[in-house]
């Protein structure tokens, strides 16, 4: 009989493979796991608004008594009885039989299997570590081990930070064996272990590509580095008034365009500011972190519900962000390229960030841009952090 149970109470492998941000989900779907003593099943169902609905149950299966089941016993005894009888009653049969084993046992090495659950699995990979060739030129990630003999992999790419992982647009991982990923991907990425059930399916660090409003995940991510020409020796701004400029600067350029202001929102700062703190303290700048996790992700490990409704039956299902790197002195800004000057205060940080989110971003597709103008966005949160050379800020908005 199924029992209805909470998504978080599935074994946690399943949980991960079957969380509803895997799956395109239309109108509804269905998984089913089934072994020897239980069954699990989950529906992953969308409303008429559009919002995704999750049931799951769970079975403990009992194997079925068959009819014939309550006499076994008894046709097992009156089998033994008469294939006894039959022997008792032939002359000779035991000591001609005797004669024959006792060579057998004296000669012959009995060996007995000993059970083993990692079948053939050499200790090389675990889940999570990224595979590559002896050039560091392809890569593999390890989804999965079925510990009798092959890993589920994923073809993936180092993205622009150097620091995290994507694949080539929206693929499903496969089975390979272990000799054939051990062989052609012999060196382990010394990265450490990776969330690689939730790859990016691209490089966030070097694509512009935005994607609108839509009735599916939505996630809008933008990055901008800086090039220096000159770096002064400045001493540590105050982080939080360059936060509070970079806020004001972003509603007045809304404003400026008849695009209601933004409302700054604590949770979305405290998850920035994590976020741009990572980066200053790990050496890297991505919207993914070294734990694999996008901003989508990273606001919902904070608790930060990312579902919107905005009307009209469209809603988003992710937090759009932009990431910026920032020194003092004379400074190269690209796309189109430009050699300014930056003051040595939070207005000179802040009006360069904003500079370059604004004006300096054709390459990326003024992905920046779009971000700070988007109508349907209502809230913000800003974090900025310093690491020792450059500012970093992350805004955060949904």
């Amino acid at each position: 009989m199924w029992e209805k149970i909470q998504f978080h109470e599935l074994p946690s492998w399943l949980q991960r493979k079957w969380d509803r941000h895997n799956f395109r989900i239309e109108k509804k779907v269905v998984k089913v796991f089934h072994n020897d003593q239980y069954s699990f099943k989950v529906l992953h169902i969308r409303d008429r608004r559009g919002r995704i609905h999750t049931h799951c149950w769970k079975r403990y299966n009992h194997p079925t008594k068959l009819k014939y089941e309550s006499i076994k016993p008894v046709i097992i005894v009156a089998a033994l009885f008469f294939v006894g009888f039959f022997l008792y009653t032939q002359p000779g049969f035991f000591t001609d039989l005797i004669p024959k084993i006792d060579p057998l046992i004296s000669t012959q090495n009995i060996e007995f299997p000993i059970e083993n659950s990692q079948q053939g699995y050499t200790g090389r990979y675990k889940v999570g570590n990224i595979a590559t060739d002896n050039a560091g030129t392809e890569r593999m990630a390890i989804v999965s081990n079925n510990f009798k003999g092959q890993y589920y992999v994923k073809k993936v790419y180092l993205e622009a930070s150097r620091k995290g992982w994507y694949t080539m647009g929206k693929i499903d991982a496969i089975w390979v064996s272990y000799s054939q990923v051990e062989s052609q991907y012999p060196v382990a990425w010394s990265g450490g272990i990776m969330d690689t059930a939730h790859i990016p399916d691209r490089d966030w660090t070097s694509s512009g590509d935005q994607t609108s409003i839509q009735p599916h995940k939505t996630i809008s991510t933008s990055t901008y580095s800086i090039s220096s020409t000159s770096t002064a020796n400045a001493q540590s701004l105050n982080i939080y008034e360059i936060e509070r400029q970079i806020f004001s600067l972003t509603n007045n350029e809304r404003s400026s365009r008849g695009i209601a202001p933004l409302l700054w929102d604590d949770r979305l700062a405290i998850i920035a500011r994590d976020h741009s703190e990572d980066m200053a303290r790990n050496g890297y700048i991505g919207h993914v972190n070294l734990q694999g996790e996008d901003p989508t992700a990273r606001a919902i490990r904070h608790g930060f519900s990312v579902h919107k409704e905005i009307g009209g039956g469209w809603y988003s299902e992710g937090i759009g962000e932009n990431i910026a790197e920032m020194s003092t002195g004379l400074v190269m800004l690209t796309c189109p390229s430009e050699t300014v000057r930056v003051s040595n205060s939070a207005s000179g940080i802040a009006n360069a960030m904003m500079d370059a989110w604004m004006n300096h971003d054709s390459c990326q597709g003024n992905g920046h841009r779009d971000n700070i103008l988007r109508s349907q966005y209502s809230h913000i949160g800003i974090g900025v952090a310093y690491d020792g050379s450059h500012y970093i800020a992350t805004q955060d908005f949904w």
